[in-house]
């Protein structure tokens, strides 16, 4: 092999590589929130960035954040910060629905969200929208799902529509038909305009 062959070779390598960690932005499966056992790889939390430390929705629940990577926290009353949703500019919130998940549902539209911060400061959301989708696999969250047209999507396509910048999002898993992962829910709340 040429100097000018392993040049282009290398080069080739760097491409696809690049190619690799743009599509990886995304992850391909999401954290199942409804089986105990369910969790992704655990990724650490972004150093020397502002965390989310606790989060109240007044008269429904307050709950301690844990960062936790990408996996879900297996404690009561603990939610957990999705490190692949910080990524998209937005603060995921993971718990299982057996869990503090199982709160989640009573949030309706206009309901406020107060975010404390690792340094102390806070800020103010509103629950604007809920999202659902049911899972073609309730045991494999890389699976597609269908959404409530039934049309289906990959999970990169639901971590999408879910995860958006500057937005709270709560996600569990649902119960249904005996599945504790039937689907997974979304609550989308924006920063208060107060």
């Amino acid at each position: 092999m040429t100097t000018k062959s392993k040049s282009l070779y290398l080069l080739l390598i760097a491409a696809l590589l690049g190619a690799s960690l743009l599509t990886a932005a995304r992850p391909a499966a999401l954290p199942l929130t409804g089986s105990p056992d369910a969790t992704i790889a655990a990724a650490p939390a972004a150093k020397n960035k502002l965390t989310v430390t606790k989060v109240e929705a007044p008269g429904v629940f307050t709950f301690t954040v844990q960062q936790s990577g990408n996996s879900v926290p297996s404690a009561a009353g603990v939610v957990g910060q999705y490190a692949e949703a910080s990524k998209r500019g937005s603060i995921g919130l993971l718990a299982h629905n057996y869990l503090a998940g199982g709160s989640f549902s009573a949030l309706k539209n206009g309901q406020k969200i107060i975010v404390t911060f690792s340094d102390g400061s806070t800020k103010t959301y509103v629950v604007y929208n809920t999202l659902t989708y049911q899972a073609t696999d309730p045991n494999d969250f890389s699976q597609p799902f269908l959404n409530s047209k039934g049309k289906k999507m990959t999970a990169r396509e639901v971590f999408s529509q879910a995860y958006k910048s500057n937005l709270v999002v709560f996600q569990t898993c649902i119960y249904k038909d005996g599945h504790s992962s039937w689907g997974v829910m979304f609550i989308q709340a924006k920063l208060s305009g107060k």
